[in-house]
Parts: structure tokens; C-alpha cells; sequence
């Protein structure tokens, strides 16, 4: 089977190299702060061919597959990684307990807010609605771990849950950062209340008041709010 993953994934890899712009490549990187190399080729492009793929490989894609998102992972250009974020948001409702070690690794691992916040909100928030008895065990791990970006996807996971947000859970979180001079600390509180301020916008005023969050947390919390 690694036989045959790793030959699809030479196949996507020759098909990414054909459609490669190096002057949109050295843009993106640079939007990127030069911390990845790309390809050069934008998401319209790039579903298209990944589209094309999936069918040329069904196997592979029937169902979660962590080798293969691991190896997309380990691969030098950023286009990949998100590829493995599109499979693995495909193959989001079928997921397995186990699978919350590639949503780890993924979040760990050449680690940036473009993979980051799509990992938390969109897969990590996934899991733990259909795994909710694990939501605090993980959650309260991520918070008080020294690696800023799980801290950042336990500040985020709940991003599209609206109504239904945890806010104890959530205010709980925001306690153990809201004192951080990290930018991605502070822009992720202020986010996680600006959003949930559609719902309940007392308790969002109430954290932006009472709870001493940083200038910048505050002033995204409280952006439509009037």
C-alpha cells in the first residue's frame, strides 16, 4: 500500500511541477514571510488538480488516510500541505479517534496561522463534536502546553460551533493567554470573541471589560459591537 501511495503522490507532485509560476511561487512564499516554498499555484488551480487526481487515484481517497497526509506534510512546497487539508476535510465526518494524532502532527509541524487556523476550526472543531467526551482532556492539554500553535487551535476550535459555543470553556482558555505578549495569542482571543459576539454579545463585552485582555484582543472582540 506504500507502494502505491507513494507513486500517487510522484504523480500529483510531477502534475504540480508542470503547472508551477515562479513568479506567483516567490509572491505567495513572500506573503508567507518566505518560510515555505511554493509551487506557485492558487487554490482555483490547485483544486482543480487535486480534483483531477482523486479520480486518477480512488483507492488512495476512499477513506482518512494518514500515510498519505503525512507525507503530503513532509513535502517541501506549501501547495501539498493544503492539498492534505482539502482530503482530510473530505474525509472529515468519518473520522476515528485515532485520527486526532495526524491533526497533532499536522498543527505541530511546519507550523504557520494558514494551516494552523484551517486545522482548528474546520477539522480539529470537526472532532470534537464527533468526539465531545474527549473535548476537555485534549483541550486543557493544548492550553497548557508551551507550543503556541496548539494553544492557538484550542483558543480557535470552536470558531464555527456559534450558539453552541462552550463559553466556560472558552473564558477558561482565554484566562490562561490573555496575559501573553505573543501576537498569535492576542489576535486568536480577539477573533474567538469577535465571532461568538453574534450570539452572545454580554458575555463578549463582559470578557472585553472584566477579564484583562490585551488592547489588540479587545479591539478585534468588540469590532461589531456596537
Amino acid at each position: 500500500m506504500k507502494m502505491k501511495i507513494s507513486q500517487a503522490l510522484r504523480q500529483l507532485i510531477k502534475t504540480m511541477e508542470e503547472h508551477a509560476n515562479e513568479t506567483k511561487a516567490m509572491q505567495m512564499s513572500a506573503y508567507m514571510k518566505n518560510k515555505f516554498p511554493f509551487y506557485g499555484i492558487q487554490k482555483p488551480q490547485r483544486v482543480e488538480i487535486l480534483r483531477a487526481w482523486k479520480k486518477s487515484h480512488p483507492d488512495e481517497v476512499l477513506s482518512w488516510n494518514s500515510e498519505l497526509i503525512k507525507m503530503l506534510w513532509e513535502q517541501p512546497e506549501r501547495e501539498l500541505q493544503y492539498c492534505a487539508m482539502e482530503l482530510m476535510n473530505a474525509w472529515k465526518k468519518k473520522m476515528k479517534q485515532e485520527h486526532i494524532q495526524d491533526l497533532v502532527y499536522c498543527i505541530t509541524h511546519k507550523s504557520w496561522w494558514d494551516t494552523v487556523d484551517y486545522l482548528s476550526a474546520s477539522l480539529a472543531g470537526e472532532y470534537f463534536k464527533l468526539y465531545p467526551k474527549e473535548t476537555n482532556e485534549i483541550i486543557s492539554g493544548w492550553n497548557s502546553t508551551h507550543d503556541l500553535w496548539l494553544n492557538r487551535s484550542a483558543i480557535l476550535f470552536q470558531l464555527k460551533y456559534g450558539k453552541e459555543t462552550n463559553l466556560e470553556l472558552l473564558e477558561s482558555i482565554i484566562q490562561t493567554h490573555k496575559s501573553s505578549k505573543e501576537f498569535f495569542h492576542q489576535k486568536a482571543i480577539g477573533w474567538a470573541l469577535r465571532t461568538v459576539a453574534r450570539w452572545h454579545p454580554a458575555f463578549v463585552r463582559r470578557i472585553a471589560e472584566e477579564s484583562g485582555i490585551s488592547a489588540l484582543s479587545r479591539r478585534e472582540a468588540l469590532k461589531h459591537l456596537s
